[in-house]
């Protein structure tokens, strides 16, 4: 893949990157240690102690929030897997990991992070 294609795949992939880690921050905090993301527990406001109800939304909240973003993290770790790799082996960029073919470009622009070509992805 030529300069050109590599630089402008990977404004597709720091674009898209830039846009998941501001979903990722509305949703949980960043673990600096490790750099997995956390959901965010909503407050609890004075009364909410006393309303089994009022508690019982409030996890259901925490575990649908908890599952959208480990969504949205495995994306965050595909898109920087791939500018890693972009950044430090550019020959393998656009390669697909388990035929060792060209990822096809049509496919690389709808997901510049992909792995693997069209017939590899069963």
């Amino acid at each position: 893949m030529n300069d050109e294609k590599l630089q402008y795949h990977k404004g597709l992939l720091m674009k898209e990157m830039s846009q998941i880690t501001e979903e990722l921050s509305k949703l949980g905090i960043k673990n600096p240690e490790d750099g997995d993301w956390g959901a965010i527990q909503g407050a609890m406001n004075r009364g909410d102690k006393a309303d089994p109800n009022t508690l019982a939304d409030r996890d259901e909240e925490f575990l649908e929030k908890a599952n959208v973003l480990g969504e949205i993290e495995s994306r965050y770790r595909d898109l920087a897997d791939a500018l890693q790799k972009l950044n430090h082996e550019p020959e393998k960029y656009g390669i697909c990991e388990k035929s060792g073919q060209p990822i096809e470009d049509e496919r690389l622009e709808a997901n510049p992070a992909a792995r693997t070509c069209k017939a590899q992805m069963n």
